[in-house]
């Protein structure tokens, strides 16, 4: 069975596409104002403005020669010694990248997962189905964290053919996970491996068994809090991954 997993990179190409609603507003602003006019409504980004603006002024080609450090690649090939581990291929993708690559592998792909941290689901859910419009592949689950407690109950049926769930925050509005999992998957949310926050660490957290004929996955989606103790919270979830039976399911 092959995974993929991606974290896509927003890049360039972006620019001039969430400008469509009014063209002649894109033919008057200059590329760099378009840049800094869509860059607060992206949700996809970790860098501040001001460092991905330094970025895009001073390196010209700095946005498309970034690669990814294989520090997590060769961690997890030491943990798992599996060949399965050797075959990840963490990198940055525009979308047109992207698209081309996955169109050359999209046939054995089992089970295709997105990760995108969104800043509050009800400020950026057009974004979400915008850009992932963009794409040719049809994620079979896509995780989002930071979904954010606002109307969280009226973005059900964003995504046509997708079941909702997710995990709030019980006492702030900010925080959250959440998954849109493909309806046709047999899906059972599994409350027993569910990492409970404590007084010094905060986490929301929900984990979902999937069925597809003989594709079997336990997806975990987590966020947590960063003012709280981080030892604690890698504590919690060592003990929750040892509850997980990776020998019969995929675990994500």
């Amino acid at each position: 069975m092959q995974m993929f997993i991606c974290k896509l990179h927003v890049e360039e190409e972006c620019i001039s596409w969430f400008c469509i609603d009014c063209p002649n507003l894109c033919m008057a602003l200059t590329e760099r104002e378009m840049f800094l006019q869509v860059l607060d409504e992206l949700p996809f980004s970790s860098l501040s403005q001001s460092e991905i603006t330094d970025m895009y002024l001073d390196k010209e080609d700095q946005l498309l020669s970034i690669k990814s450090s294989d520090g997590l690649y060769k961690y997890l090939c030491k943990l798992q010694k599996t060949e399965e581990y050797k075959q990840l291929d963490f990198d940055y993708f525009t979308e047109e990248h992207f698209n081309q690559k996955i169109y050359r592998m999209k046939s054995s792909v089992d089970m295709s997962v997105l990760h995108l941290n969104i800043r509050s689901l009800n400020a950026n859910h057009r974004a979400l189905c915008q850009y992932l419009q963009l794409l040719s592949l049809k994620f079979e689950v896509i995780v989002l964290s930071e979904i954010w407690s606002y109307n969280i109950q009226f973005y059900h049926n964003i995504l046509p053919d997708y079941k909702f769930h997710y995990a709030l925050p019980n006492d702030t509005s900010v925080g959250g996970a959440g998954m849109y999992i493909k309806s046709k998957y047999s899906q059972t949310v599994v409350k027993d491996y569910a990492i409970n926050s404590s007084d010094t660490f905060q986490n929301e957290n929900l984990w979902i068994q999937i069925i597809n004929g003989k594709t079997k996955c336990i997806i975990g989606g987590i966020y947590r809090h960063p003012s709280g103790s981080l030892t604690e919270f890698s504590d919690n979830f060592e003990e929750t991954m040892c509850k997980v039976p990776n020998v019969m399911y995929r675990v994500l």
